[in-house]
């Protein structure tokens, strides 16, 4: 089965090098990609072991459940048909809702986490037929699309928001934006930190994973609301090279 994935970028970015990886991997139906992502990294630093959450971030990756947000905010912007997108939205947001009850166990008892991965590969199993239609759709490339430009977009604004700004002349960005958009860019920076501090003094992992994709979406949406309609173009063409902006 075909594996949700989240952009490479994001992923060191919500472990912060701390989740030591000890259970099984799975593959998880999705209508999005098919290849699985790089292992999460270990961490040899001793004070970076015992985070809480691990058990319940280790069943959100696996099974695809963060890449739901950005899931539903390509569907959004997609230029495809209502009801395709409603199929869309359907999906990710019944998909959310089988496997929520699972991680909020594993965050109160992560020793169930092998019951628990076993529950949520029954979840995805159910959802393979859906998953397979949805993917077969001749309006699902312009989906699939728009889901690289957000997964690139986000990736790049939860891992160095402010390496956005390397590319300010190519946006043609005007003194006036700037002035809008440095303080956005800051905030990101400041949130980064912040979660990353909260990774390294124990803070919960699975909680910060879903902080981590909401924050960039966020940011996301504030930058583009300052961004001219071609400006915006530009950043999609930038974020995705071989992706046409849709």
């Amino acid at each position: 089965m075909p594996r949700l994935l989240l952009p490479a970028l994001l992923i060191p970015v919500m472990l912060f090098g701390c989740v030591k990886e000890s259970h099984p991997e799975y593959k998880v139906t999705s209508p999005t990609t098919s290849e699985p992502p790089p292992a999460p990294p270990n961490s040899s630093d001793p004070g970076m072991q015992g985070n809480s959450g691990q058990a319940a971030f280790s069943l959100m990756d696996r099974s695809g459940f963060l890449q739901a947000p950005i899931a539903l905010r390509a569907a959004d912007e997609a230029q495809i048909s209502p009801d395709f997108r409603q199929q869309i939205i359907h999906y990710f947001t019944n998909y959310q809702s089988k496997l929520r009850p699972l991680i909020d166990q594993a965050k109160k008892k992560p020793s169930d986490i092998d019951r628990l991965t076993n529950s949520a590969k029954d979840v995805t199993a159910s959802f393979a037929p859906e998953s397979q239609r949805i993917s077969k759709s001749p309006e699902f490339p312009k989906f699939k699309s728009r889901l690289d430009i957000v997964q690139a977009q986000v990736g790049l604004l939860t891992a160095n928001p402010l390496n956005l700004e390397n590319g300010f002349d190519e946006l043609h960005v005007t003194p006036a934006q700037r002035e809008k958009l440095d303080p956005i860019l800051s905030n990101a920076n400041k949130q980064l930190q912040l979660q990353q501090t909260g990774a390294f003094n124990g803070a919960n992992l699975a909680d910060l994973a879903e902080q981590t994709i909401q924050n960039g979406l966020q940011t996301r949406a504030a930058l583009r609301a300052v961004f001219t309609p071609e400006q915006n173009k530009t950043w999609d063409a930038l974020a995705v090279p071989t992706t046409q902006p849709r």
